[in-house]
């Protein structure tokens, strides 16, 4: 079971330099969940999604990151992580600067509407969000620049390529093919490189994608829907949301596909919690959770903030599920 740590499930979007920095730090130099299982591997370090200038436009934000995210790479590598990012390669927001200057690159219909690939309100006009038309062959081309960039530039080797059945959305694609082919092209291309110019391993999370086209390019898969730091969606249940985030439905769905891990995929179910601060699961949810990942899934994660996350029942908890992964 690979071990690891990334930024989504305690800060979500409001990320920047300092707070990884600070979380790199206290990761290293105390004795956390990850530092005490770890063994002889090298974990995960994972900046999730708040890095990026826009949807599509995959600079980084120059107020936050000052100093770009190579250096942070080059820091996560030289504490004993490999480094992670992570990316939604096949969607984009309308307004980005990427959407003005190739407007042709963006999926239509049959009446030249675009193509909505779902919706966030932290994103896009209105808070829908559109994809690329990967049947183009610049589109194709672009996306491979972009992860020769994260990979051979900015030297991460852990990508987390997320939004993925936006790659097998139904449109009037300008060189008409069926929609498996277009998406077999693109994740092929972006999944290309196992190793770095420097001859280092390179690891792919596909999240969000279409299951069977996606197992023999993206062996190590989430296989659920995202957790939640509450065990149910309020919110996302009032609207009917099958999509949810929520940690009951994403126990569910570890369970479900627990026949999966080590056969299709190696399964990612996602992180555990352990911290008590912005979390309203009770003990038992949280063991519940992570004893199932444990059991059923090939990559233990969690998010908490390292340096907050050492009162009693916070370090009792996590020698609890210490104590189960040996004897597990």
């Amino acid at each position: 079971t690979s071990l690891g740590w990334e930024s989504w499930y305690n800060h979500y979007t409001k990320i920047d330099e300092k707070l990884i920095e600070d979380d790199l730090e206290a990761l290293s130099k105390q004795e956390s969940f990850i530092n005490i299982i770890r063994e002889n591997e090298n974990p995960v370090f994972q900046i999730d999604d708040g890095w990026e200038t826009a949807l599509g436009d995959w600079s980084v934000r120059k107020e936050r990151f000052p100093s770009g995210l190579n250096s942070l790479a080059e820091k996560i590598e030289a504490d004993g992580y490999i480094p992670g990012l992570w990316i939604a390669p096949f969607i984009i927001d309308s307004r980005s600067k990427t959407a003005k200057e190739h407007p042709d690159w963006l999926l239509k219909d049959s009446k030249g509407k675009l193509v909505c690939a779902g919706y966030n309100p932290l994103w896009g006009k209105n808070g829908n969000f559109y994809c690329l038309d990967l049947s183009i062959d610049e589109v194709i081309e672009y996306l491979d620049k972009l992860l020769d960039t994260l990979i051979n530039k900015w030297f991460f080797r852990y990508i987390k390529l997320d939004f993925l059945y936006a790659g097998m959305l139904y449109g009037n694609y300008k060189n008409p093919t069926a929609a498996y082919k277009i998406y077999n092209r693109a994740i092929k291309t972006i999944t290309a490189r196992t190793k770095n110019d420097k001859g280092k391993d390179v690891f792919y999370l596909g999240c969000g994608m279409p299951f069977e086209p996606s197992f023999k390019y993206l062996p190590l898969s989430r296989i659920g829907c995202d957790t939640y730091e509450h065990w149910k969606n309020k919110f996302g249940r009032l609207i009917n949301w099958n999509g949810r985030n929520e940690a009951y439905l994403n126990l569910k769905d570890t369970l479900g596909h627990a026949m999966w891990n080590e056969i299709i995929f190696a399964n990612d179910p996602d992180v555990i919690f352990i911290r008590n601060k912005n979390c309203s699961l009770s003990e038992n949810q949280k063991k519940l959770i992570a004893f199932t990942n444990e059991m059923f899934g090939s990559q233990l994660m969690y998010s908490d903030d390292p340096a907050l996350s050492a009162s009693e029942s916070e370090v009792a908890l996590a020698g609890k599920i210490i104590d189960f992964r040996k004897k597990y």
